[in-house]
């Protein structure tokens, strides 16, 4: 049960829950305790976008708890693949 369960949490820590969308297009992943895991750089301003309200972002979610990546297949694959499009490499999930 506990291997599991640290699983479970590298999964949580490691793959996107979701992103937050800049006005100028900037895009930052979050993961599971809303910690950001890869910022792009759309606008010349990086500082900016940093500095940015999280709450004047617009929020998209790539899984709820009823189908979450460490119980469904096709949610860990979605994630994975989300890493691949933002040039992640994440061995640790």
């Amino acid at each position: 049960m506990k291997k599991a369960e640290t699983k479970i949490q590298k999964m949580k820590k490691n793959l996107p829950y979701g992103k937050y969308v800049f006005k100028d297009g900037s895009q930052i992943l979050f993961n599971r305790h809303y910690e950001p895991l890869f910022l792009t750089e759309v606008g010349p301003n990086q500082k900016e976008i940093l500095q940015a309200k999280i709450e004047d972002a617009k929020k998209q979610w790539f899984y709820s708890d009823s189908n979450s990546p460490w119980t469904n297949q096709d949610t860990l694959t979605k994630c994975k693949e989300i890493l691949k499009v933002f040039g992640v490499q994440n061995e640790k999930s």
